[in-house]
């Protein structure tokens, strides 16, 4: 791969590098604006001068400014540092006002839900504060409670507790992702005090996305059924049964059941074909092609409550869109950067969220690896040849998600394969069944025959899901890698797929130094694990 045509991998790379900078080490490795105005200013007049002569100090230039812009963007995105910040209110105070900022959920015993905080009650007087806080109501209490309702809590909410096992799951870390460090089992001490609208767009689409589950609701009788299908067409994971995220996860299938990359990349390629069919693909319609599909993307976002992980799926199909309509197809990963690059401008803490590492390493494990592998064998069968395209598919996303997946969840599912062979065209009839469902829910015979038929299908998907779950050996797990661990594997799976690609003896040594380093780390990891058992 020639770099110089993908200058956004560059720019975005360093730009994040900056972002986790800023995030490990703060203040130290921040630029002043000074420094940034004198380094903006200096490359400039050097590549003025003569850029080909000063092309590394450029590069190093280069580095150092988007290093810098990355380390300013999550330094201002971090609202810690106010003064009225829950964090640094050193006076106890005993109830506070908030607003509810997301879509309430249902837990088994109680509602799950975020508040903003605008006052908390201290010395006898109201004072402005902010922060966000993870909060738990009372389940039955917390009925009337949505998006923009305005509360009156009593009490005062807590530092969210590291892990208590070093080795478990960091819940501490992953609320500070998202900018929640504080939390509260209020039960029943809340009162409603009034309703608001924080943002008048998600409080349109989360009301759309219960319209939408509610007609789901009434034309998919069987529970288990009607769980999987919200969860696939509109990602509303609330009716889903233990037992059944169990299976889709030991199965390598619980992908489906997150609206991401693959339901908006199936809508995507949906409008595409439909477009091929009636002829509308040449180079004259392309404009139309990308403002349809984006029209109808962001459309299916509203229509999902505009979840994170959606957001991110449909900015990435949105500049691929926009690349299509430019016609530079072969520019795939110039265009996949850009919309990471736009999205952390959004939101800097997505690059430590493991939606959008997985989301991005598969998409770009896909485009680079998938084409090689299915060009290995040639089918002469449609069928075998499509079933092949989709193991190609499957094995391309599992090199580029695994290490990261095992480093966060400590497993692997062994017959992913399988699974992903017939679950990726079920999603899509599933989802495209869904969408039909609701377009003709206003014809109650017409929507309670689709909700039959997709009610058979999903069931027939979910006995299939949990007869492989329950197969010896479906999950492989307790596999332990560190963060120096992933790092090396995923070395070693770039050299080995470079040596196959390139067909270069020094790609497979590398591969040999890598594996020998890994197996180093895990002989000394177990070696210090058995010292203290």
């Amino acid at each position: 791969m020639n770099y110089s045509k993908y200058p956004f991998l560059r720019i975005t790379f360093f730009f994040a590098l900056g972002i986790v900078g800023q995030h490990y080490w703060g203040e130290t490795v921040q630029l002043s604006w000074v420094w940034l105005l004198l380094l903006m200013l200096t490359y400039a007049w050097l590549a003025i001068k003569n850029s080909l002569k000063f092309q590394f100090t450029l590069s190093i230039l280069v580095f150092l400014i988007l290093f810098g812009l990355g380390s300013k963007r999550l330094a201002y995105f971090k609202d810690e540092k106010r003064p009225d910040h829950l964090i640094n209110i050193d006076h106890p105070f005993s109830a506070y006002k908030a607003v509810v900022v997301n879509n309430p959920e249902e837990k088994a015993n109680s509602t799950s839900l975020k508040l903003k905080v605008y006052h908390v009650y201290k010395q006898g007087e109201w004072y402005p504060a902010t922060g966000i806080v993870s909060a738990y109501l009372d389940k039955e209490m917390a009925r009337q409670v949505q998006y923009g309702t305005l509360l009156y809590i009593r009490g005062s909410p807590v530092l969210t507790p590291a892990p208590a096992n070093p080795g478990a799951f960091n819940y501490k870390q992953y609320l500070a992702y998202q900018r929640i460090h504080h939390q509260q089992f209020v039960g029943k001490g809340f009162s409603i005090i009034g309703n608001t609208t924080p943002n008048w767009i998600v409080s349109k689409s989360i009301i759309l996305r219960n319209l939408c589950a509610a007609r789901i609701r009434t034309f998919v009788e069987d529970e288990y059924a009607r769980a999987v299908i919200l969860a696939l067409v509109l990602g509303v994971k609330e009716d889903l049964q233990d037992d059944l995220i169990r299976a889709f996860s030991a199965t390598g299938a619980m992908h489906v059941l997150a609206v991401s990359g693959l339901h908006v990349g199936i809508i995507y390629s949906m409008l595409f074909w439909i477009f091929k069919c009636f002829g509308f693909s040449g180079r004259k319609y392309r404009w139309y092609l990308a403002g349809i599909s984006i029209a109808v993307l962001w459309g299916y976002a509203l229509l999902t409550g505009l979840s994170p992980s959606v957001l991110r799926a449909v900015t990435m199909f949105s500049f691929v869109a926009l690349g299509r309509g430019l016609f530079r197809y072969g520019n795939i990963y110039n265009t996949l950067a850009a919309s990471a690059m736009a999205l952390l401008l959004y939101n800097p803490y997505l690059i430590m969220s493991v939606g959008f590492q997985l989301s991005y390493l598969a998409v770009f494990g896909i485009v680079y690896l998938q084409p090689r592998l299915y060009a290995i064998i040639r089918f002469r069968s449609s069928l075998t040849d499509k079933a092949w395209a989709i193991t190609c598919v499957s094995i391309a996303a599992q090199l580029a998600t695994a290490p990261l997946s095992i480093l966060y969840f400590h497993q692997f599912p062994a017959y992913f394969l399988i699974s992903n062979l017939f679950i990726i065209p079920a999603a899509f009839l599933i989802l495209s069944g869904g969408i039909v469902l609701l377009a003709l829910s206003s014809i109650p015979l017409v929507a309670a025959s689709i909700g039959w038929l997709l009610s058979k299908f999903t069931t027939l998907l979910n006995t299939l899901i949990v007869w492989l779950s329950q197969l010896p050996g479906s999950t492989i797990k307790d596999i332990y890698f560190s963060t120096l661990d992933t790092w090396i594997i995923y070395a070693l799976l770039t050299f080995m797929i470079l040596a196959f690609i390139r067909k270069r003896l020094r790609f497979l040594k590398l591969s040999a130094v890598m594996a020998a380093l890994f197996g180093m780390g895990q002989v000394a990891h177990f070696s210090q694990f058995s010292k203290t058992s």
